[in-house]
């Protein structure tokens, strides 16, 4: 095993984690397109094949599961999106999406997250969070909060990281989320500085696709080229391992370039299968470390 894997396992398998946000459960449908309805002049079709897995939040339990021991889940009921997709091409046809949750009563696990050495919160946007509870959240353990906050098709622009959350230890978001913080379209890099007249942070990271990655925290920043091999697959979830691994690579003390770089290899190995059909291990993330370590 690479050094650098063993030194990541040694001081994650130490840890105590709670990992809270909404399950959601992505649902894919292959579909022939037949033509249109000649009444209805609505699209005709046959269904392929059908896949589920679980996303959002259950899917960063389910690889945090794979390299530590001593891990804790809170979610609400799932949230159901159903897509569908031409068979041919791989295309997204159609996305529906299920009902959200309503606000999670934190306080009844106050025990719990007293005990933990890491919570890592992955707001989605499905009102499992309200101002009220990230305010109770950040007051008590902002110290070892790992905090991301994601835009989609049916919250774009309305759940923001600041102002919902305004203190964490370790933040990350990607690019268009942050630009709707500052109200600048094209924010730079740099601009993460930025960040801290909103939100108080330790260390922070901005993913922006095929550019990489952006880390920094205190006089230290590191920027991570993007890792590519091959035709990308499909995107969902590239984000959410990023975040776990990151996050995980924060609590047990590495550096922003380590950060950087343990995150961007779980993105990466997000791209190469459909969604969330599979989750990073142990053994996969060593077989990337020692394929990718001389971009470090």
């Amino acid at each position: 095993m690479n050094q650098l894997t063993k030194t990541f396992i040694e001081n994650i398998s130490k840890l105590k984690i709670v990992i809270i946000g909404e399950t959601i459960v992505d649902e894919y449908h292959w579909i022939e397109l037949m033509g249109s309805s000649p009444k209805s002049k609505c699209p005709s079709g046959v269904v392929l094949k059908t896949e589920s897995y679980q996303g959002g939040t259950a899917y960063i339990h389910r690889i945090i599961k794979n390299f530590c021991n001593n891990v804790e889940f809170i979610t609400g009921d799932p949230i159901v999106k159903t897509r569908y997709l031409e068979e041919s091409f791989n295309t997204k046809y159609l996305e529906l999406k299920s009902d959200d949750n309503t606000p999670i009563d934190i306080e009844s696990f106050n025990e719990v997250l007293d005990d933990s050495d890491l919570i890592i919160i992955a707001d989605f946007g499905h009102s499992l969070f309200n101002r009220s509870t990230a305010e109770y959240l950040e007051d008590l353990y902002a110290d070892k909060i790992a905090l991301m906050c994601q835009t989609n098709s049916s919250n774009y622009g309305y759940n923001n990281l600041y102002p919902k959350w305004q203190k964490a230890a370790y933040v990350c978001l990607d690019q268009k989320e942050f630009g709707l913080i500052l109200q600048h379209k094209d924010p730079s890099p740099e601009h993460l500085y930025n960040l801290w007249d909103f939100l108080k942070f330790d260390i922070g990271t901005l993913t922006l696709g095929k550019e990489g990655s952006f880390t920094m925290g205190g006089s230290s920043e590191y920027r991570t080229s993007c890792i590519t091999n091959g035709t990308i697959v499909d995107t969902i979830g590239a984000g959410d391992t990023f975040f776990a691994l990151a996050s995980l690579a924060y609590a047990c003390g590495m550096s922003p370039k380590d950060i950087g770089f343990l995150g961007s290899l779980g993105g990466y190995y997000n791209t190469t299968f459909p969604a969330t059909k599979r989750a990073l291990t142990v053994e996969k993330l060593d077989t990337l470390i020692i394929k990718h370590g001389d971009r470090i």
